[in-house]
């Protein structure tokens, strides 16, 4: 009996000390299921919606991008001439960038138009062959010039008119794609009407090598996913290139047999040359589609007769934007432009979000969510989603998942899960949980859901979660926010230093970790003068490299198949900062003697002191243990998005 009363009050001790102890872990903690409310509202988003064109500003509809159509003749007046100038103030491009505004273009060299003329250089014309091309007039189709693209000279020179385009937008993120628009009237790849209206032929087509070198002119100097094509061909197959519809609407136009676009798509054809060319069906699912009303009148598609065409038309295609002939000007019912501005593109609903109710500081929350795509496309970048806590004022810590958000297909429900790390500076109280998809370029939110719920700075308020427990940081819930590059870790830190600069490393969360390999955690942190940086591991390398994106935008600087996410402005090897000014994965460095840098190397740890006034307040960070024969042994974070750090 006495053994028995004993035993029952031990686990009596037991069951009450875990009830009401200090230490509340995810474990003990309540599960909470969170449904966010789904709204119905049409959403402005990145790479999809109206693309009116660029030359006005006054647009009554909501869009993020316009068209620029570019010709020869303006674009290189002289002979090597390229007058940027004229082209972007015509355009509006500062204007469309600092709205965050989107830009498509299409380079011509034959546009029909109301009048006789010519849309390559003169100077260009007055060199080519005696065969220069064809003057067409086709009635009410438009008049212009065909030019002879077997020409060897008009080749050498669009070579070099398109790595002119590619030098400058390449990199440039605010170029959304660019449409291979140099051949053809319209520069949609075909001379049809094939006979002008006094007779005679309008033009003569290229044969397969020249297409090819036209195409490859683009390759060469584009990214592929920037690149969108008016039908299949084998280079489009073969590179992941997007396609468009210039005749969208038009039922026949779309299914007709041979030459209907998704009759081409889905089968292959034959081109107007007799060229072969492959289908590819399933192109949508990687690459982006886009178009424009047929006819010139997208408001005879935006009919209470037409609209259901219209939105079947979407599904069929999986149509991201149209433009630019767009009724971005109130050319239909607001009724109808709205359905098709809803169904457009991409449109992704956060349907639940589980999650423990409680934390700790330095614990780990698991974190489950179902997502949907209601749209007719998938979104083609690869852009982060970020968790995040968040008070009144701010998002105090996140985490980024390795989920790719370019695998969300329509009409799918895909299951995230992460664990949302609270460093072990969060002070205890009640917070937000949120979340957001960020545009790596800018690193802030980029892409609005279908849910309620946005804050002012772009998160999304879901449920709430209670901190409990004491703190190791700062006295303030609400200072600078940090986080982590990947699901492996979060963390934020401050110097705990005397005045002599000794770090107390003990008191930083890490930002990134591992438990597998030679490099296990990367810790950061700064004061009013220096940023302090240590990775802690097993057998580093002296070779080792450290990877700095002074301005967390992908559009500048080292681009790492690790990382590609980051675009990273500096790199510490052997105790030496360098920097890289082209975005792009040369391994170009150029060494920075002015900046005040020491780094200490030992075996089991790496520490970084570098001059605050080199980097921004946020930073992407990224590390390679590096072997005596320059083998990569281990990376932190492992792959997919960089660590991030806020200074304080």
């Amino acid at each position: 009996m006495k053994r028995r009363s004993i035993g029952l009050l031990l686990v009596m001790f037991l069951i009450f000390g875990c009830v009401f102890g200090n230490n509340v872990n995810v474990a003990q903690a309540a599960t909470n299921t969170y449904k966010p409310t789904e709204i119905s509202d049409v959403l402005t988003n990145p790479y999809m919606g109206l693309v009116p064109m660029a030359t006005r500003k006054d647009y009554s509809q909501p869009h993020s991008m316009v068209y620029a159509q570019l010709l020869w003749k303006d674009f290189e007046p002289t002979k090597g001439n390229y007058d940027f100038a004229s082209f972007e103030k015509a355009n509006n491009f500062d204007y469309w960038r600092s709205k965050g505004v989107k830009i498509n273009i299409r380079f011509y060299m034959d546009l029909p138009g109301s009048s006789s003329h010519k849309d390559i250089p003169q100077w260009l014309y007055d060199k080519m062959g005696s065969n220069k091309g064809t003057s067409y007039n086709y009635g009410s189709e438009g008049k212009g010039f065909s030019p002879n693209y077997e020409d060897s000279y008009l080749l050498e020179r669009h070579n070099l008119a398109i790595k002119a385009l590619g030098n400058r937008y390449n990199n440039d993120d605010s170029i959304a794609f660019i449409q291979l628009g140099s051949l053809g009237h319209w520069g949609e790849w075909h001379c049809w009407p094939y006979e002008k209206a006094d007779g005679g032929p309008s033009g003569v087509f290229p044969g397969k090598k020249v297409q090819e070198q036209i195409i490859n002119d683009y390759l060469t100097y584009f990214s592929a996913e920037k690149l969108t094509m008016r039908r299949p061909t084998t280079l489009a197959k073969n590179n992941n290139m997007g396609l468009f519809n210039d005749m969208f609407g038009d039922k026949q136009s779309l299914e007709a047999s041979g030459w209907g676009w998704m009759s081409q798509i889905n089968n292959g054809y034959t081109d107007d040359v007799d060229i072969p060319q492959p289908a590819m069906k399933d192109w949508w699912k990687t690459a982006t589609s886009g178009g424009e009303f047929a006819n010139g009148d997208p408001g005879m598609y935006l009919t209470s007769s037409t609209i259901n065409e219209t939105l079947r038309q979407l599904e069929v295609g999986h149509t991201s934007w149209l433009g630019p002939c767009c009724p971005a000007s109130n050319e239909a019912s607001q009724t109808y432009i709205n359905k098709l501005l809803v169904k457009m593109g991409y449109r992704f609903v956060l349907k639940s979000v589980s999650h423990s109710d409680t934390a700790t500081p330095g614990s780990e929350v698991s974190v489950s969510m179902k997502w949907t795509n209601k749209g007719v496309a998938p979104f083609y970048r690869q852009w982060p989603v970020r968790l995040g806590l968040a008070n009144s004022n701010d998002v105090v810590t996140y985490t980024t998942l390795t989920e790719d958000i370019r695998k969300w297909l329509p009409g799918e429900e895909k299951s995230v899960s992460g664990k949302l790390i609270v460093p072990s500076t969060v002070t205890a109280g009640e917070y937000t949980l949120v979340v957001a998809i960020i545009d790596p370029a800018t690193g802030n939110p980029g892409i609005n859901l279908a849910i309620k719920g946005k804050r002012s700075d772009g998160w999304y308020a879901l449920d709430k979660i209670k901190v409990s427990g004491s703190s190791s940081g700062s006295s303030s819930s609400s200072g600078s926010s940090s986080s982590s590059g990947s699901s492996s870790g979060s963390g934020s830190g401050s110097s705990s230093g005397s005045t002599s600069g000794t770090i107390n490393w003990d008191n930083i969360a890490a930002v990134t970790s591992s438990t597998s390999q030679s490099a296990l955690s990367v810790k950061v942190t700064n004061d009013s003068k220096y940023f302090y940086m240590r990775i802690d591991g097993t057998n580093l390398g002296g070779n080792s490299e450290i990877f700095l994106d002074s301005d967390n935008k992908a559009a500048t600087g080292y681009i790492d198949s690790k990382w590609p996410l980051a675009g990273m402005d500096y790199m510490v090897e052997k105790g030496k900062l360098y920097s890289h000014s082209k975005n792009d994965s040369s391994w170009n460095w150029t060494k920075v003697s002015s900046a005040e840098i020491s780094v200490t190397y030992k075996s089991n740890y790496i520490e970084l002191k570098l001059a605050k006034s080199v980097l921004g307040n946020s930073i992407g960070l990224s590390f390679k243990d590096v072997d005596s024969s320059w083998h990569v042994v281990s990376t932190l974070p492992w792959s997919g998005n960089y660590a991030y750090y806020k200074m304080k």
